[in-house]
């Protein structure tokens, strides 16, 4: 997966014009597509493109909250922060479904993982107080579930809380050690109980991506 960069200028805030679709039917196929083409890139289209198609659509349907709801996951899910960055001020809002497409991706990648943490940095500048605090401790869940160390690590030095309770009554530190019994790998678990003991000021994450796949990104491997 690629980093996406911008090279031009933010276009600006667009208002419906012209012949506008109104059948609620139509508007939702719609915004089905613009997801996929958003998530999917066919093309392998850049920001930029993404942003003028986006804005194409816009001509033609009324952009509620709900509806920038529904374009950001995948602005996050196929982590594109200078993206989702733009969709904040062209007057999206913040929506706590977020933390469902944050750190969804598949590809566990060094590259891939910075993206994602470059998506949760612009969320972060758009949340505050109980919300922000809510948001970092149900991404540090998840990023213990899934095991993917350089996010734990970057969500506590942000303040994310590893004893948070969750719905189903675990903490992330619970998630770290069912993921490191699930995969034979106590790696995650062992360090957040180092760093939770104050043995450890940080986890020092970044030196275990040492393996490199077929499109040449660092990739974690488990120590012997």
């Amino acid at each position: 997966m690629k980093l996406f960069k911008r090279k031009k200028s933010h276009p600006e805030i667009i208002q419906p014009s012209g012949k506008q679709i109104v059948d609620s039917k139509e508007i939702d196929a719609e915004i089905t597509k613009l997801q996929r083409y958003i998530y999917k890139r066919p093309q392998n289209q850049d920001t930029d493109a993404v942003i003028a198609h986006i804005n194409k659509v816009r001509h033609v349907i009324e952009f509620t909250d709900e509806v920038w709801w529904k374009v950001m996951y995948p602005a996050c899910t196929h982590p594109d922060a200078t993206l989702l960055q733009w969709m904040f001020v062209q007057g999206a809002t913040y929506q706590d479904s977020l933390t469902k497409a944050v750190l969804s991706s598949q590809i566990r990648a060094f590259e891939v993982i910075k993206q994602e943490i470059a998506v949760i940095e612009v969320i972060l500048k758009h949340v505050s107080g109980h919300e922000r605090q809510d948001f970092l401790d149900r991404i540090l869940n998840n990023a213990c579930w899934y095991g993917v160390l350089y996010a734990v690590e970057y969500l506590l030095s942000q303040g994310a809380d590893l004893m948070w309770i969750s719905d189903n009554g675990k903490t992330p530190l619970d998630n770290a050690r069912i993921y490191g019994e699930r995969f034979e790998d106590p790696l995650l678990y062992d360090l957040l109980i180092a760093y939770q003991e104050r043995k450890l000021k940080k986890l020092g994450t970044k030196k275990y991506y040492t393996e490199i796949d077929w499109a040449g990104n660092h990739c974690y491997k488990r120590p012997n």
